[in-house]
């Protein structure tokens, strides 16, 4: 009988101290990756928005080379008054603000931009720099 007893006391499982810091363990690591994920898919977004605004460079060049005028950018609107050839302005992906402009739609006078709602984070287009770039309010205004 004595065996028996022993015998059971040596097979002991875990602990719930033991348990409770397995999955408090679990927990931490697994906030951690959501985070890590968030934070990558923000930065996709950012790419695919400086990718889509930066395609558009060519055809406003195209357009006020033909002579037309650049619309103002407008989701799905059309880039140039003299055709839908031109293209059409990109819709706004999901986190972005709308479009804000400055400037003439005339030769070096252009300059537009989109705002990562949750970072601050500008993608802005510009006559000058003939080309896109990520940036703050500050880089992107000058």
């Amino acid at each position: 009988m004595k065996n028996k007893e022993t015998e059971l006391n040596n097979k002991r499982g875990f602990t719930l101290i033991e348990m409770l810091l397995a999955i408090a363990i679990l927990v931490v690591l697994s906030g951690a990756i959501l985070i890590s994920i968030s934070a990558q898919r923000d930065k996709a977004r950012v790419t695919r928005t400086l990718s889509e605004m930066s395609a558009i460079i060519q055809p406003i060049e195209m357009c006020l080379a033909d002579g037309g005028t650049v619309a103002g950018p407008s989701e799905g609107g059309d880039i140039c008054n003299l055709s839908s050839r031109y293209g059409q302005w990109p819709v706004a992906i999901d986190g972005f603000s709308a479009y804000w402009m400055t400037g003439s739609w005339t030769g070096n006078n252009w300059f537009f931009n989109r705002q990562q709602t949750s970072s601050g984070t500008y993608v802005c287009c510009a006559a000058t720099w003939l080309g896109c770039k990520i940036g703050t309010v500050a880089n992107c205004s000058s």
